[in-house]
């Protein structure tokens, strides 16, 4: 197992329970860039925004950075004892794609390498890896790309504070996404104060911010995917796939049920997220037939003055439920509970007769479900 991310972890676990001898070999940390660079630092700093009712100092800035760093160290040494619980050699150590380790198979899950950041005279500019290490919240900040980690980090940094622009070359943020979405979506930000400069590749010396954060340009994968055989895998975003973190746990239970000879089903109904003050959600696929249902009827919404959310549903000529849309605070949380009842068939009507926990934004998911009958 060649990698100690989301993928690698899992699939190591995985094989070892089988009975294989696995070795894993890592680099650098147990995590991958979803702990040290990606999803976790990221969600924490989310957290620690949504609780702020003022710009944080300087020193309760960097208390913070380093309260989230010691936490991910502390997961990821809890990561590397897991594994070595179940049986599986840790080495630290770089392998060379010319020289693979001799094995039964050899599973590939080494990750990407961001491109190198420009310099930029008179400004900072850096990537979602460097953000933990600011010395303060900056006073603006500009973010380049209003693809999911530009839309999640946008909010974060303006709720603390930051006078926030974002620059997306398209017409569009979150190019792949449902457009009503997304444009819901744009709109809680600008309420926020955050601006949006959109169909434009701005030039980074001439943009007024002092601080740019670069949410864009391709990254590589660190294996050339040349390499692949029955006997060499490639998993998560080595494989050129751009997945994201549960994703990669899922590609990785399926490379090890197929390294076994066992069948493995069709992959449905994934979710994708964007979390931020709210969290944008779209699972499955859409239908000429939908419920819609809106936070401005939901009591915990009205009081919480979180009312501009949104819940669309899809269902099929039969009723079974094929995908759905939702903006909420929170809304992420749903996410899995969403694919789980399209995967599993389950009807509008069912959903529209389950009790839901009161007061709760996830009671909008009935009132859209009504909607369909």
């Amino acid at each position: 197992m060649i990698g100690g991310g989301p993928a690698g972890i899992r699939a190591a676990l995985l094989a070892a329970a089988r009975g294989a001898a696995v070795t894993l070999y890592e680099r650098d940390r147990i995590g991958g860039r979803c702990l040290w660079e990606g999803c976790l630092p990221v969600k924490a700093l989310l957290s620690y925004a949504k609780v702020r009712s003022a710009p944080p100092a300087p020193e309760e800035w960097r208390s913070q950075c380093r309260s989230i760093r010691s936490r991910l160290d502390m997961l990821s040494e809890s990561m590397s004892g897991q594994l070595r619980a179940a049986g599986v050699t840790l080495v630290k150590e770089c392998v060379s794609p010319d020289a693979l380790p001799e094995a039964d198979a050899v599973l590939i899950a080494a990750g990407c390498v961001s491109p190198a950041l420009p310099a930029v005279e008179g400004k900072t500019v850096l990537g979602p890896e460097g953000l933990l290490s600011l010395p303060e919240v900056p006073a603006s900040l500009a973010v380049v790309g209003a693809g999911p980690a530009g839309m999640e980090l946008c909010q974060i940094f303006a709720a603390l504070g930051s006078a926030v622009t974002v620059y997306e070359q398209a017409d569009a943020i979150l190019p792949g996404f449902p457009a009503e979405g997304a444009r819901a979506l744009e709109g809680v930000c600008r309420e926020a104060g955050i601006r949006f400069r959109k169909g434009v590749r701005p030039e980074l010396a001439a943009l007024p911010q002092s601080h740019i954060l670069l949410t864009v340009g391709g990254q590589e994968c660190a294996f050339p995917r040349d390499a692949e055989s029955g006997r060499v895998l490639f998993l998560g975003d080595a494989g050129g796939r751009g997945t994201t973190a549960y994703e990669a746990e899922l590609e990785a239970e399926r490379a090890v049920a197929a390294l076994w000879g066992e069948a493995v089903p069709a992959l449905t109904a994934v979710p994708r997220c964007v979390c931020g003050l709210y969290d944008l959600v779209t699972v499955g696929e859409s239908s000429p037939r939908w419920g819609e249902a809106y936070s401005d009827g939901n009591g915990y919404a009205f009081l919480r003055e979180e009312m501009s959310g949104f819940v669309r549903l899809y269902a099929r000529e039969d009723g079974t439920l094929c995908g759905a849309e939702l903006l909420l605070p929170g809304g992420a949380e749903l996410a899995s509970l969403l694919s789980a009842l399209i995967r599993a068939g389950a009807s509008a009507e069912t959903l529209a007769g389950t009790a839901f926990f009161h007061p709760s934004h996830s009671e909008i998911l009935r009132r859209a479900a009504m909607e369909l009958l």
